[in-house]
Parts: structure tokens; C-alpha cells; sequence
């Protein structure tokens, strides 16, 4: 897996709980320390959408979303467009829509 595959859905996970410690990230992810240390980064500096606490866990800041909505990110939101245009009477849904963090 990519680690822009893991950013994406380590993001959907931390959005969807609010709260996750560094040890669950490493074991669902398979992470070592350097990676764990890039994501924190991209989460906390890059996207400005978590903080830490306590140097033990990641905790949401980000925006919150509805049951249903959509969070577009990196190659995901091309794809969705794509379907969008190609499939106007789904009303926008998504045969992937896993792949493009529909939650």
C-alpha cells in the first residue's frame, strides 16, 4: 500500500473516532517510527487537522461530517469527479466510494 493510501485512511479512521493513539496507528498501518513521525506530520502541520496529546495520541480538530458525506482527498477526488460526470443519474454516488473516504 501506498502511504498516501494509509494517509487517507488513517484520516477517514481519526475523523470517524476523533481519537487515536500512536500504538493503534502503528499496529493497524504496520508503521514504523519514521512513518508514524510522517504521519503525525501531514495530520498536525500539514493539514492542520489534528493535535497531540500528551505524546501518545492524535486527536481530530478538523472539520466534523455528516453520515453519507463525502471527505475528497489526493487521487480519490479525481476519481469521484470522473464518476460524478459519468454517472450524473446516481445523484453523484460512487461505485468506489470507499476508495474516496465516503463515510
Amino acid at each position: 500500500m501506498k502511504f498516501s493510501e494509509i494517509v487517507d485512511q488513517a484520516r477517514v479512521l481519526l475523523q470517524r473516532t476523533g481519537k487515536l493513539t500512536y500504538r493503534l496507528l502503528k499496529r493497524e498501518f504496520a508503521l514504523d517510527d519514521e512513518a508514524l513521525e510522517d504521519l503525525k506530520e501531514q495530520f498536525i502541520h500539514a493539514e492542520e487537522v489534528a493535535v497531540d496529546q500528551d505524546g501518545k495520541m492524535l486527536v481530530w480538530v478538523g472539520e466534523a461530517l455528516g453520515s453519507g458525506q463525502v471527505f475528497l482527498t489526493g487521487l480519490g477526488s479525481d476519481c469521484h469527479k470522473r464518476c460524478q460526470a459519468q454517472h450524473p443519474q446516481r445523484g453523484g454516488g460512487h461505485p468506489h466510494d470507499n476508495r474516496c473516504g465516503r463515510i
